[in-house]
Order: structure tokens, then C-alpha cells, then sequence
């Protein structure tokens, strides 16, 4: 659990024991005959889920740092998936002359409901980024994830682990106090992974598929896809 995790649960935890407080003064405010203004109650239920949500908007914010003036968004139909960049709707303009929309509040709040799945660009344009993730899958990822996990834990490198949509792999995160360039990032992911393939000699590392950043080339072509599972430890309906 990194230092935003632990605020956040502290602050849950806050929220909680003054609900509890709250209810026990209705009680003796109710055992004297005092009324209680009921919209000044949904007024302070309504201010404090703002809160919680411009928190959890700002979390997002400072884990999953990219660019900002494009987002993509996941589409599904006849069976497949996939992500393409949001733009806006003009029915005049074929689809790629369209104009990009911007990663806002009101477009990562969806993301966190539920209401729709977006992705990122994680390579700025100066080539540098703010995390690395390391995706698993196929056979044996459990193993090599914890492996992973584990050389992560031994150098003294935070990382994070996140189950994937489907349930069959996972994304390994580590996530920097500083963007550094893209190629650095992805030579720590590269050495991480060597030191794991040394405790897994005799079976190798089938399961690891692409590290996050990419190279300019490829990010132009691919999103990054931060998920809505990487938010299930929040404790709370859906997300929010």
C-alpha cells in the first residue's frame, strides 16, 4: 500500500467515525424532541461525496500521469474490442479529421462509475513518463508475476500488481516519484526482468508480454489501458 493509499484509507476510515458520531447525536437530538433539518443532512451527504470524489479523481491524477489533451476510449461490438482516441462528434468530418478531446474530471469520474473505459498516452511528448507497467499473461502468470513481485521487493523498487480484465493475467505498476525518459524506464523494466528470468531459469518468463511506455512510434498506435480494476480496492459501491 503506497503513502495515497494509506491517506485515503485514513480519511475513509475519518469519514466513517464521524457518520457514527453524526448518528449518535440525531439519536439524543431525537430523545429530546429537537428537530433535525433534513435538508441541511443531504446538503453535508452531498459536500461530502464531492469530496471523496475529487479525491479519488485527484489519486487517479498523480498515479496515472500522461498526456492530457487525449485520452482513448474502449469501444465493443460484434464480439471484439478495442481502444481508439475520443474525439468530438462531427458528423461532417470523416473520423480521424475529427477533434481530439481532453482528459477532464468529468471524463476520468466516468471512468471511475463504470459509465465508460478510457485509456491513456503514458509517453509524453518530450519521450519521457511517469510509470512503468509490466503486463502478464498466458500460461504460468501467477508464478511469474510474483517472481517479479518478489525482485521488485529485494532491490527495494515499490510496484504494484493489478488482476487484468479478463481475470487470466495481471499488470505489474511502478510508478515514479519523477517522470524520467522513456528508454530509462524501460531498461529498469528490462533488468527487473533479467533478474527475474535468473529465478526462473528453468522455465522462463513465457507469460510476460510488453512493458508500458512505449516508443513514440508504437504509443501513436496503441493507449495504455488503465482499466476500472485498478481502483477495486476502494471501498465504496461501484467506484464512487
Amino acid at each position: 500500500m503506497n503513502d495515497l493509499e494509506r491517506k485515503l484509507e485514513s480519511a475513509l476510515k475519518e469519514i466513517t467515525r464521524l457518520k457514527d458520531e453524526n448518528q449518535k447525536l440525531k439519536e439524543l437530538l431525537a430523545k429530546h424532541k429537537i428537530p433535525v433539518s433534513n435538508y441541511q443532512d443531504k446538503h453535508v451527504q452531498h459536500m461530502a461525496r464531492s469530496e471523496i470524489l475529487q479525491k479519488r479523481i485527484t489519486i487517479f491524477r498523480r498515479l496515472f500521469k500522461g498526456r492530457t489533451e487525449v485520452y482513448a476510449v474502449r469501444w465493443e461490438g460484434n464480439g471484439k474490442s478495442n481502444y481508439v482516441p475520443a474525439r468530438k462528434y462531427e458528423p461532417k468530418k470523416i473520423y480521424k479529421e475529427r477533434d481530439l478531446l481532453p482528459l477532464t474530471d468529468n471524463v476520468i469520474e466516468d471512468h471511475l462509475r463504470g459509465n465508460k473505459t478510457i485509456g491513456i498516452y503514458p509517453l509524453l511528448k518530450d519521450e519521457t513518463c511517469w510509470f512503468l507497467a509490466v503486463d502478464f499473461d498466458k500460461k504460468d502468470w501467477q508464478k511469474d508475476a510474483l517472481t517479479f513481485i518478489g525482485v521488485c521487493n529485494d532491490v527495494g523498487v515499490p510496484a504494484s500488481v493489478e488482476i487484468s480484465r479478463s481475470g487470466d493475467g495481471c499488470h505489474v505498476w511502478i510508478f515514479f516519484s519523477d517522470k524520467m525518459e522513456a528508454k530509462t524506464a524501460r531498461r529498469l523494466g528490462n533488468l527487473l526482468m533479467n533478474l527475474t528470468l535468473e529465478k526462473r531459469y528453468e522455465t522462463g518468463v513465457d507469460s510476460f508480454d510488453r512493458f508500458f511506455s512505449k516508443s513514440r512510434y508504437n504509443a501513436k498506435r496503441r493507449f495504455w489501458k488503465p482499466d476500472r480494476s485498478t481502483f477495486a480496492e476502494i471501498p465504496q459501491e461501484k467506484w464512487l
